[in-house]
């Protein structure tokens, strides 16, 4: 279980399995790293509303997210 101050809305793996991203209504997401799971996650907070979806691209190297508040896709 990973705490949040509100509701996720989209998670994703990574291809190797040992990331797990979160995004939800705090409009951040989240990395956390399985292998570690008491380590705190690497927090991006650039998202310009909620996110609603969330995904790996690159081999893990890129991220892909959509926003519900003021539209479009992010990489």
């Amino acid at each position: 279980s990973f705490d949040h101050k509100h509701i996720v809305r989209a998670c994703a793996f990574s291809e190797d399995t040992n990331l797990l991203l979160t995004g939800g209504f705090e409009k951040i997401l989240r990395i956390f790293d399985l292998n570690r799971p008491d380590a705190p996650p690497r927090e991006i907070d650039s998202s310009p509303g909620s996110v609603r979806t969330v995904a790996w691209l690159h081999s893990d190297q890129t991220i892909l997210s959509s926003s519900g508040d003021a539209g479009g896709l992010r990489l």
